[in-house]
């Protein structure tokens, strides 16, 4: 059991092939949308619809391609946009790596500050998706989470760039995801003989088969008899969703005013 309230999008070819052969682990900082919005499978849901460019069934056209996705695919790949890149493409590089959102809260809209509490769960919600996805490298697409996660000391080969949507360039941002994936390439290739047959935590292979089962997002396109029936499903799983967390918080002993301390992660270090 974990804190982890939205469950991370795990491509199919993550485990095996991943990136240019690594397990890489792409963090943003946060979904947008409304409070009925929220449901566990929003992350791989989202990534379907507007990274990978797939339809829901009961919307006639597919959403449109959200350009944060589009910023990260064309980033990883040293190019300067995504003017080129095929819809196989993008569907491929979806599926070779994993993501996630690093606030375990649905935010209202851009530049709003989460509520209290939510750092401090998101780092610890963080520590298990580390030991989940055993990640060779994490690439941040956010600074002030990357620098947050600096300065706590992961154990994991780290680099960030700023977010898609704040003070992004692709001058600025592509050497440095370069020299990332280069080392940790290199790293691995020196440390090949070393590594033994991974084992994985019983949450990999739900995350993968959420990743794999989740129906590609309909932005509320759908008939208005389905919409009352799918937003009292979104709220019955987040209800479950977060029993299970409270559940996971008293069996740990958390109290409240420990839950929202807003430096667990590394005791040493404060909100960016």
């Amino acid at each position: 059991m974990s804190e982890v309230l939205f469950a991370p999008w795990v491509g199919a070819k993550y485990e095996k092939a991943g990136f240019k052969g690594l397990r890489v682990l792409v963090v943003s900082e946060s979904h947008y949308g409304p409070e009925k919005s929220q449901r566990p499978t929003v992350t791989p849901e989202t990534i379907k619809a507007l990274a990978q460019g797939k339809k829901h069934p009961e919307i006639e056209k597919r959403l449109k391609l959200h350009a944060h996705y589009g910023k990260i695919l064309a980033s990883m790949h040293g190019k300067g946009g995504t003017s080129g890149i095929t819809m196989s493409a993008r569907r491929e590089f979806w599926d070779c790596v994993a993501y996630y959102n690093f606030l375990q809260v649905m935010l209202p809209k851009s530049r709003v500050a989460p509520p209290a509490g939510a750092w401090a769960a998101a780092d610890r919600a963080f520590v298990h998706v580390l030991t989940v996805l055993k990640p060779e490298l994490v690439l941040v697409y956010s600074k002030r989470v990357g620098q947050r996660l600096a300065k706590a000391g992961l154990g994991v080969s780290m680099t960030w760039v700023h977010h898609p949507s704040s003070g992004f360039t692709y001058s600025g941002c592509n050497p440095r995801i370069a020299l990332a994936l280069e080392t940790a390439i290199q790293r691995r290739a020196q440390a090949a003989q070393l590594v033994a047959e991974t084992a994985w935590h019983s949450d990999f292979r739900l995350w993968c088969e959420i990743s794999s089962e989740a129906e590609p997002a309909h932005g509320w396109n759908l008939r208005a008899d389905r919409r009352d029936e799918v937003r009292a499903r979104w709220a019955f799983d987040m209800q479950q969703a977060r029993s299970r967390i409270s559940e996971h918080l008293r069996s740990r002993n958390v109290s409240i005013e420990e839950s929202s301390h807003d430096n667990l992660l590394n005791p040493a270090s404060s909100q960016t």
